[in-house]
C-alpha cells in the first residue's frame, strides 16, 4: 500500500482543488455578464461587527437573468455595507441566487451561488462560482469573466486546470476527463488546440498536436498495454466486446449536492479520486484541523452519518452506438485501509456553578490518542480580531499540562495549574454575581471582572461577554497514534476553549437558541454498497435489470462505510463473449467518524445555576 496512504494523508493532487460547467455554458456567460442592466432587490443587510441592520437597495448583475431568481447579497465581516452609492453590491461577500419565495438561509434552496470579491455589482478579483449541479467556476475574475489562471469543472466531474481569457480556456491547461484520460497542451477559445500530451487510464502517455479540438497527429503506439481491458489490445480494433466499449464512474453531483456531507472526484495519473468536498473536512481527514473544524460532527447523529454515501454513476457505453451482451457488472474492491488518525474536539464545561475550571477532549477519529501532553496559555477574550494573527495577541506564559493516553475522551482540570500559577481557586469556587436584569448586564460583568482579585498570571486576561466572566485557553496537543500498518505516528493540534470563571445571574435567564442538524439525500434508484472498512479482494455485484443487450447502461451506487477507510476498487463490466471491461482506478477516501460516548466525570455535585441562566445566541 503507497506510503502516504498508510500515513493517512490524500494524494498531493488535493492541494488543487479544482472546479469546469460545458463550453457553451462558458459562452452564455460571456455574454450574459457584459450586457443586460443589474437585477435589483430591497434586502435588509447585516453587519456582523456591530450587529446593526439596515435595509439597502442592491443591485447585481447576475449569470442567469433569464431565471428571473431571487438574490442574496450579504457582506463579509469588515465590508460594511458592501454597496456602492448607487447601490451596487461591491467588496467581499457571498451572493446566492434561488426560486422566488424560498428562504434564504436554507442551503439546499439556492441555484447558484458566488463566493469572493464583486467590483460594481459584477464578480471582479478571487472568487468562486458554484451551481447546484456540481458544476464550479474558480479564479480570479475581471468584469465578471476568469481571466488567467483558473479552473472549472462540469457538472460530469471533466476538470479543466490553466488559463483563461474573457470567460475561455486560452492558452497552457490541462484538462481531465471523467473517463481518466489526462490532456496537457493547449487551447484556443476553450478548444484543445496545438502541441499537447496525452495519459490513459492504463497510464499510456504519447503526444499529440491539436486543431481546434481535433486530433491532427498522434505518437500512440499500435498496441498497447489497456489496464483497463487486462490485456493487449491493437489500437482500434479487437478485444471482442470490451473493445467496442467504454466504462467510467463519476460522482453523480445533482444526488450528492442534496446532503450535509458532499463527495467529489479528481482524475489524477489515470487514477480517480474520490473525496469530501468540504476543504475543512479535507484538513481534518489529513489531520491538518483545528478544534473548530470539528463543530459539525457534535451535530450530527450516528443516523445522520449512516444515511450519508458517496453517490457514484457507473456509466457502461459502446463506441460506436451498437449493442452488446452484457453477462454481469461488479465492483471490485482490491483494498481497504481503515483510517485510525484521531480526530479531536474540545468540548467546553459551562453550566451548574460559575467557576468550572475544566474541559475535555473526545475523539471523533478511530484510533486512540497515545502520550499526549499539552502546552496551554490564557488571552483575553476580548482581544481577539479576526484580521490579526493569532501569534500578535497578548498572553500569559506558556504552561505544561500532562493529559496522557485515551480513546474516546478524557477529562482535563486546570485547578492545578491556577492555583500554581497564582490564581485564587478558593475564591473563585464561592465566588457569585447578580444582576438585576438582562439590560444592564453588560456593566454588571464589567463590575464583576474589577472585582476578582488575586489572579495571579490571569490579571488582565480575563473579561465579561453576556452574563459569563472567562478567560481564553489557547493550547497545542501533541501525541502519538498507530496507523493500519501498525506504525506509530507523531500529530501537533492547536485546540482553544473559554474557561468559565464565574457566571453573572440575571432574574428571568437569557435568550436560548436551536441548533441545526444534517439532511442526507434520497436515492432510491441507487443501490446501497457497504465496503468493508479493512480487507482485500472482494466483490460487489451491481443488480442490472431489463435488457442484456445495451448499447448504454446507467447503474447508480451509493457506497458507505461503516468507519472512515480509504477502499481502492474499479468497476468491471463483463460481456457474454468473455471479455471484460474495466474502469479506471477508484480510491474513495470516506468519511465516517466515530461519534463517541464518552461522558465528562467532572461535573459539580450540587449546581446553583438552572439552565435558563446561560443564553445559547
Amino acid at each position: 500500500m503507497e506510503r502516504t496512504l498508510r500515513q493517512g494523508i490524500l494524494i498531493g493532487a488535493l492541494a488543487a482543488m479544482v472546479a469546469l460547467p460545458l463550453q457553451a455554458q462558458v459562452l452564455e456567460q460571456a455574454q450574459v455578464l457584459q450586457t443586460g442592466a443589474p437585477s435589483a432587490r430591497l434586502q435588509v443587510i447585516f453587519n456582523p461587527e456591530t450587529r446593526e441592520v439596515s435595509r439597502r437597495m442592491v443591485r447585481l448583475f447576475g449569470p442567469h437573468p433569464e431565471m428571473t431568481l431571487d438574490f442574496h447579497w450579504q457582506p463579509a465581516t469588515g465590508n460594511w455595507p458592501g454597496v456602492t452609492p448607487e447601490g451596487l453590491a461591491d467588496g467581499a461577500g457571498v451572493v446566492s441566487w434561488r426560486l422566488p419565495g424560498a428562504a434564504s438561509y436554507d442551503p439546499k434552496n439556492w441555484h447558484h451561488r458566488y463566493e469572493g470579491a464583486l467590483r460594481a455589482g459584477r464578480f471582479d478579483g478571487a472568487g468562486v462560482l458554484r451551481y447546484r449541479d456540481g458544476s464550479r467556476y474558480e479564479g480570479v475574475w475581471a468584469a465578471g469573466l476568469l481571466q488567467g489562471a483558473g479552473t472549472f469543472r462540469d457538472a460530469e466531474g471533466n476538470v479543466y486546470e490553466g488559463a483563461f481569457v474573457a470567460g475561455r480556456a486560452e492558452g497552457q491547461g490541462i484538462l481531465r476527463s471523467r473517463e481518466g484520460w489526462i490532456y496537457e497542451g493547449g487551447f484556443v477559445a476553450g478548444l484543445r488546440d496545438g502541441a499537447g500530451r496525452m495519459t490513459e487510464p492504463g497510464g499510456l502517455r504519447y503526444d499529440v498536436v491539436m486543431q481546434r479540438g481535433t486530433e491532427v497527429s498522434s505518437t500512440r503506439p499500435l498496441a498497447f498495454v489497456d489496464e483497463t481491458l487486462a490485456g493487449v489490445l491493437p489500437a482500434q480494433s479487437g478485444g471482442g466486446a470490451a473493445g467496442r466499449t467504454r466504462l467510467s464512474a463519476v460522482i453523480d453531483q445533482r444526488i450528492t449536492q442534496e446532503q450535509s456531507i458532499q463527495y467529489e472526484q479528481y482524475v489524477d495519473s489515470g487514477t480517480m479520486l474520490i473525496y469530501p468536498q468540504d476543504p475543512e473536512l479535507q484538513k481534518i481527514w489529513n489531520g491538518k484541523n483545528d478544534d473548530a473544524r470539528l463543530f459539525m460532527f457534535q451535530e450530527f447523529t450516528d443516523t445522520d452519518w449512516d444515511d450519508t454515501g458517496a453517490f457514484v454513476q457507473l456509466d457502461l457505453a459502446t463506441e460506436d452506438g451498437s449493442r452488446v451482451r452484457l453477462s454481469s457488472l461488479d465492483l471490485a474492491v482490491e483494498a481497504s485501509v481503515p483510517h485510525l488518525l484521531p480526530a479531536l474536539h474540545v468540548d467546553t464545561h459551562m453550566g451548574c456553578v460559575g467557576f468550572r475550571p475544566s474541559f475535555d477532549f473526545r475523539n471523533f477519529g478511530w484510533g486512540s490518542v497515545e502520550n499526549a501532553t499539552a502546552r496551554v496559555r490564557f488571552l483575553n477574550p476580548d482581544t481577539y480580531d479576526y484580521e490579526a494573527p493569532e501569534g500578535d495577541r497578548a498572553a500569559t506564559r506558556w504552561f505544561d499540562l500532562p493529559v496522557g493516553t485515551f480513546d474516546q475522551g478524557v477529562d482535563v482540570d486546570l485547578r492545578g495549574l491556577l492555583a500554581g500559577a497564582g490564581v485564587d481557586v478558593a475564591a473563585l469556587e464561592k465566588a457569585r454575581f447578580s444582576c438585576s436584569s438582562a439590560s444592564e448586564i453588560e456593566q454588571c460583568g464589567q463590575d464583576a471582572v474589577r472585582s476578582l482579585l488575586r489572579m495571579g498570571a490571569l490579571q488582565g486576561f480575563v473579561a465579561a461577554s453576556y452574563g459569563t466572566i472567562t478567560t481564553e485557553l489557547q493550547g497545542e496537543l501533541s501525541y502519538t497514534w498507530t496507523d493500519a500498518a501498525g506504525l506509530s505516528r507523531a500529530a501537533v493540534q492547536p485546540f482553544g476553549t473559554p474557561i468559565s470563571l464565574a457566571v453573572i445571574e440575571v432574574r428571568g435567564g437569557l435568550a436560548e437558541c436551536g441548533a441545526g442538524g444534517a439532511w442526507s439525500a434520497e436515492a432510491p434508484q441507487y443501490t446501497d454498497v457497504e465496503l468493508h472498512p479493512a480487507g482485500e479482494q472482494y466483490r460487489v455485484n451491481i443488480p442490472v435489470r431489463g435488457n442484456p443487450n445495451i448499447s448504454r447502461l446507467l447503474a447508480g451506487v451509493k457506497l458507505h462505510s461503516a468507519r472512515s477507510a480509504m477502499h481502492v476498487m474499479r468497476a468491471e463490466a463483463q460481456f457474454s463473449d468473455g471479455s471484460i471491461r474495466k474502469s479506471p482506478l477508484m480510491k474513495l477516501f470516506f468519511l465516517r467518524p466515530r461519534i463517541p460516548t464518552f461522558v465528562s466525570q467532572t461535573a459539580p455535585e450540587s449546581c446553583y445555576l438552572g439552565p435558563e441562566v446561560l443564553g445559547s445566541c
